[in-house]
């Protein structure tokens, strides 16, 4: 539902769900045994979302939302060693998210004469996931891990400011990020040849730890003039920092666990347009984009122990659009 009255603007939204799990197994049991046909596993779930936005006047306003989700475990962590036993300690993954947020919009800004166009917002974040649940095979042993929790917090700012009546378009954008695994926890590790056989226990190291896979820190500045002519010109500066290479938590089974951490480095695009307008009886758009311009070296993406994959160097793309 939605309510709105004068400055306040405010919504809720509600949902739920059951997800079933039923495993059919003819590898480990015979039809003689009638058991090639699991229990059904039952998961209900709901997701819960609300949200407000307040104008204080004309250019500023703040908002705020609110949301809860309940997500069935995965299949996996459902029947545990690959058989159709139901894992009884399998729980829904619970995920809770805040965000703050303020707003201010100005498209008549003067500033020394010159006439402005401003935009500014800035939100922080914060998302707890509760219950993650991880099953990983290696060795020849099957681990699984329940219980895991992830914190994910953080401040997003966006920035445009626009001038000679539009033709000039200066942008930014800047998010800053922490996200990491809160606690250590314990796997049940079982033989992945004998899958019914004796379980032990392995402590896994992930309290503290940043979350890897993706840059936690990124910067864009760009500016995009549009020309009179048809030529429009459009160079982006992107940053990219403390970003983690992609490790599995299940592997973190011994303590001071050392993260590698890609350097810190930055690309430069320009991307060029130029529009025949009425020159041509049929208007031809001419694109040339060129990524990467100071062919800088760096890993676009990172194993924890196995290595990474480089980012492309300068590369060029030429486009040809036509109106009809």
């Amino acid at each position: 539902g939605e309510y709105s009255m004068n400055q306040l603007t405010a919504f809720l939204s509600a949902a739920g769900s059951n997800t079933s799990y039923q495993r059919e197994d003819f590898f480990n049991y015979t039809d003689e045994s009638g058991n090639q046909k699991s229990e059904k596993a039952d998961y209900p779930g709901y997701a819960l979302k609300l949200g407000a936005n307040y104008n204080l006047n004309d250019n500023i306003n703040l908002y705020g939302n609110a949301g809860m989700l309940s997500i069935a475990p995965n299949f996996r962590s459902a029947y545990l060693n690959y058989n159709n036993t139901v894992n009884p300690n399998a729980k829904n993954e619970d995920i809770t998210s805040l965000e703050l947020g303020f707003g201010y919009l100005n498209q008549n800004l003067n500033i020394m004469g010159y006439d402005l166009a401003y935009k500014l917002n800035i939100n922080a974040y914060s998302t707890y996931w509760q219950n993650k649940q991880l099953v990983k095979t290696a060795n020849d042993l099957i681990y699984n891990i329940d219980g895991v929790n992830a914190v994910h917090s953080g401040i997003e700012i966006e920035s445009r400011l626009g001038a000679f009546d539009g033709a000039l378009d200066v942008y930014g954008v800047l998010s800053i990020g922490n996200w990491e695994w809160e606690n250590d926890v314990v796997a049940s590790v079982v033989s992945d040849d004998d899958r019914s056989g004796p379980t032990y226990d392995v402590e896994i190291f992930a309290g503290g730890l940043k979350v890897g896979d993706a840059p936690q820190t990124q910067m864009v500045l760009g500016a995009k003039y549009t020309a009179p002519f048809g030529l429009v010109v459009n160079p982006v500066f992107t940053l990219f920092d403390k970003h983690y290479a992609a490790y599995d938590p299940a592997d973190v089974d011994y303590e001071n666990y050392s993260q590698y951490q890609i350097e810190s480095h930055n690309t430069i695009d320009l991307h060029m347009s130029y529009n025949t307008g009425e020159l041509l009886p049929l208007p031809l758009t001419l694109g040339l984009h060129v990524f990467n311009c100071t062919d800088t070296e760096y890993f676009a993406d990172y194993r924890q122990g196995s290595g990474g994959f480089y980012g492309a160097g300068t590369t060029y793309n030429l486009s040809l659009g036509v109106k009809f």
